[in-house]
């Protein structure tokens, strides 16, 4: 009987075959069979693996970032808006805006680098009153004016200014206190004195507060 004839020796012939495999996982020699083989996935390689220390400087420069943002974004806003400290002065410099208005103005005022309150108050303090007088009747009209309490034009009377300030009767008797000794020296050339002039100088801030009320509706 050949060697293949015997089934066992079919059997002893395979496994003499399959040694050279003992190597591989799936093949067990001593049972001369199939084994399982435990597979496993494969670990992901983590590439963006970052040290707590990194980690916490990232942190750190993004809070920094958003600083200088939020301060520039605030920087602009305000910068937009235009704040700036309020002026002390109650008549600016005349501009260049302000030429409609002087053009206006019944007195032809000389142009300066003074505001029209600036120039009265100049000839106050050296004597010349009945000057100062013109110039305090200007300031007021531009005031009332800047207001919208009244509409500064040329050729309008002064009565139809003290028409425009409707029932406020404060607001008209210290504005014609100061018309009527605009037109004593103005028209008339007459010559004021000091005392007539204090009587409408005095009154200033009371005239001021009452424009920033604006007179009641007619």
């Amino acid at each position: 009987m050949s060697t293949y004839e015997n089934p066992q020796n079919a059997i002893e012939a395979g496994g003499q075959a399959l040694r050279p495999l003992n190597r591989y996982p799936w093949y067990n020699p001593v049972k001369d069979g199939l084994q399982r083989v435990e597979v496993r996935a494969p670990e992901q390689a983590n590439y963006f693996h970052v040290s707590p220390v990194l980690n916490a400087l990232i942190y750190l420069g993004a809070l920094a970032v958003l600083a200088v943002v939020l301060t520039a974004l605030v920087f602009m806003i305000l910068r937009a808006l235009g704040l700036r400290k309020p002026s002390s002065k109650r008549d600016e410099p005349l501009l260049i805006g302000e030429a409609q208005r002087i053009e206006a103005l019944p007195y032809p005022v000389a142009r300066a680098n003074l505001s029209l309150l600036d120039q009265a108050r100049n000839f106050y303090q050296t004597g010349n009153y009945a000057a100062a007088m013109l110039y305090l009747f200007s300031h007021q009209l531009v005031q009332l004016d800047r207001r919208q309490i009244i509409r500064l034009a040329k050729g309008k009377t002064n009565r139809q200014y003290l028409r425009e300030l409707g029932q406020a009767a404060v607001l008209r008797q210290l504005f014609g206190q100061t018309l009527v000794g605009f037109e004593e020296v103005f028209f008339g050339h007459h010559e004021i004195d000091r005392q007539r002039f204090e009587a409408c100088w005095s009154r200033l801030p009371e005239f001021d507060k009452l424009l920033t009320q604006g007179p009641p509706a007619a």
